[in-house]
């Protein structure tokens, strides 16, 4: 996949007019700090737009694919090595800063957790170790920007779910005319493969038909999510009602209840949004939906799995069941166990099971640490002036729908929709300000 110049997605090219982006205010910025760092003058900074929008569609295409390393079965996500590049490039640019709040909270995180696996008698595995120090490197890093640009970054966020929604009916399409859903699994080199992840599973047991993962995406309940995701984002900040029904059907089509999920519990924030006219629309939508939703057979493929998470070995006790019992086993235990972990690496392998960020954290590094990198975390991701739920949705994808700690995907998603920004407010966006900035640590990163 190449980018040319089109100054529609925000990529380097001609000047995009400020009038193409709309009027609509994102939430309140916060409020000014002195010296802050400033972007360019222009309504949108095509150079950030552009690379962000690169980063994004590399996290699509390369899911699967990992650098092996010499210890054993351990990987390297190639994301890893995507997203680091990118932040490198928008740092030569000057587009990129780091932020003295989050490198202390980062600092504090990895000196307590080093400290935490050099406990006498305690093994741990170096490889996770240092995996762990690798991916949450990158959330000390932060573009200033103004929210027309961040506006811009997630309208390509958009676009990007279109093509993921409509590789969603492609793989149907395929199935459908009697051949097997696309798979990249088949062509790459064994230890190029992502590990960990089910790329192909079927509708239910025994069902001739899989569940569509876009081809290029780790499983159906990514893809479910990506869609979600774009619903949500659709329905609080732009409300295009041939998006809405787009996601709407590719996230019904995907048999996968982790996006259903993410809606659901993003509603709250929703309502209050909608015009009664997209209300009425959506209900006319929602009766369109069901009626194909039965005739395709929906509902008797979801009643199948609505008792999932009674038995051991599904997903859904996998997902939310199993985390749950291993850390209450573990703060119950002992109490250095409880607060120092069981050391990196060391949680136990179930088959079937990636676990949680939260469990995984807990059992392997203790309370202590997961208390200094939830706050580390939390912070990267409730950016200053970011809307509230651009955050919401990182944080929900991540805390309870993945087992995401080691998996960069879930963490750099976060980036792009809200943690990666510090939003600049709007005093000094009509004050103009010089077209670059400086790589440097400054006090204005921070709150």
């Amino acid at each position: 996949m190449s980018f040319v110049a089109n100054p529609r997605l925000g990529l380097p090219g001609r000047p995009a007019p400020a009038s193409a982006f709309g009027t609509r205010p994102f939430a309140s910025a916060a409020p000014a700090a002195a010296a802050i760092p400033t972007v360019s003058s222009e309504p949108i900074d095509r150079v950030v737009v552009g690379f962000v929008t690169l980063d994004l569609v590399l996290m699509m295409l390369l899911q699967k694919w990992a650098l092996p390393l010499s210890d054993g079965d351990a990987q390297v996500s190639m994301l890893l090595i995507t997203h680091f590049g990118v932040l490198g490039l928008l740092i030569l640019k000057g587009r990129a800063v780091l932020d003295p709040i989050r490198l202390a909270g980062y600092a504090a995180f990895v000196t307590i957790a080093l400290l935490g696996q050099f406990w006498p008698d305690r093994p741990f595995g170096a490889t996770s170790l240092l995996l762990a120090v690798a991916i949450y490197a990158a959330l000390v890093i932060v573009m200033p920007i103004n929210r027309a640009t961040h506006r811009r970054i997630l309208l390509n966020v958009q676009l990007v779910v279109v093509a993921i929604s409509l590789l969603v009916f492609f793989d149907h399409a395929i199935q459908l005319a009697g051949r097997d859903m696309p798979n990249i699994e088949a062509i790459q080199p064994d230890k190029m493969i992502y590990h960990e992840f089910v790329y192909i599973q079927p509708l239910y047991y025994g069902s001739p038909y899989s569940k569509p993962n876009a081809i290029f995406l780790l499983e159906a309940s990514t893809t479910s999510q990506l869609i979600a995701i774009g619903l949500v984002l659709e329905l609080a900040l732009f409300q295009r009602l041939r998006f809405l029904l787009l996601f709407g059907c590719a996230l019904i089509a995907t048999f996968a209840g982790t996006g259903l999920l993410l809606v659901v519990v993003s509603s709250p924030f929703l309502l209050p949004r909608l015009k009664p006219a997209l209300i009425a629309a959506g209900v006319v939508a929602a009766t369109v939906a069901i009626a194909l939703a039965a005739a395709s057979g929906w509902f008797e493929v979801v009643s199948k799995r609505l008792d999932e998470h009674e038995h051991k070995g599904s997903s859904a006790y996998a997902r939310f069941i199993a985390p749950v019992e291993i850390v209450g086993a573990t703060v119950a235990g002992e109490p250095e166990g409880a607060l120092f972990g069981l050391g990196a690496g060391n949680i136990e392998r179930r088959p079937g099971i990636v676990w949680m960020a939260y469990a995984k954290i807990i059992v392997e590094y203790g309370l202590i640490v997961f208390v200094v990198w939830l706050a580390f975390f939390s912070h990267a991701v409730l950016s200053p002036g970011v809307p509230l739920i651009a955050a919401w949705l990182a944080l929900v994808q991540f805390h309870l729908l993945n087992g995401a700690f080691l998996v960069p995907l879930n963490v750099y998603l976060c980036c792009v929709l809200a943690a990666g920004y510090r939003l600049v407010p709007e005093a000094r966006e009509a004050a103009g300000a010089p077209r670059r900035i400086r790589l440097a640590v400054s006090p204005a990163c921070s709150h």
